[in-house]
This record gives structure tokens, sequence and C-alpha cells, in this order.
């Protein structure tokens, strides 16, 4: 979404500000939600899950199954796979 911020010198400098610092923001924000999903979330934070699951609603076999796999990664139990898709389909038809 575009503002207009011709003749508004204080939203003129805020769009330098965003401009000049665009790829800190998205590093930094990135950050956040890998800390986040880690587990590792501040202790007043938005609910990111809840508010996904009301823009992106599925079925309840499919939100129990996110809550499971979240709770995996906070209690630290199950196993966790760091490769490509292709390496994840690999290794599931191996077994």
């Amino acid at each position: 979404m575009r503002y207009r911020t011709e003749g508004n010198d204080f939203a003129q400098m805020i769009e330098r500000i965003i401009n000049k610092n665009t790829h800190r923001i998205i590093k930094e924000c990135q950050s956040y939600l890998d800390r986040y999903a880690a587990g590792q979330r501040p202790r007043f934070s938005t609910d990111l899950d809840y508010l996904l699951s009301l823009l992106y609603p599925q079925n309840a076999e499919t939100r129990a199954a996110i809550e499971e796999v979240n709770e995996m990664i906070v209690s630290g139990r199950g196993e966790h796979f760091a490769g490509s898709t292709e390496e994840f389909f690999s290794q599931l038809t191996s077994t």
C-alpha cells in the first residue's frame, strides 16, 4: 500500500528512514519471527499463531497438528529436520 507523502515533511522523513533501513528492518523482523517460532517469546507478545489462524482458518485436524508441532518446538521433543523439501520426502520414503 502506498501513502502520499508529498508536501508532508515529517512523512517524507519517515519514508527516507524506512527506505534507507529496509534491509535491516526485514532482517530484524525475520530474526524476531525465528526466535518466536523457537519459543523465545517476549513475556507480553502477540499470539502470532492465533492471528494467523484468524487470517487462514484451517480445519480442526490441521490446527491440532500445528499446535502439536508448536508444543514440540517449545518442549524440545520430537525431531527437527534441516534440509530441502526433496531431502525430507526422500527420507520419508526410504523408511
